[in-house]
């Protein structure tokens, strides 16, 4: 997977979100559970 302009965090539920930011500035959050 390209991952280029991704970032991770933590949200406050410790959960991993990846923030994808385009250059329409929308963000994209995607929760992902147990997958890495």
């Amino acid at each position: 997977m390209d991952r280029s302009g991704w970032g991770l965090k933590l949200n406050d539920k410790g959960d991993k979100v990846i923030l994808k930011n385009d250059r329409d500035a929308i963000i994209d959050v995607v929760l992902y559970g147990d997958a890495d």
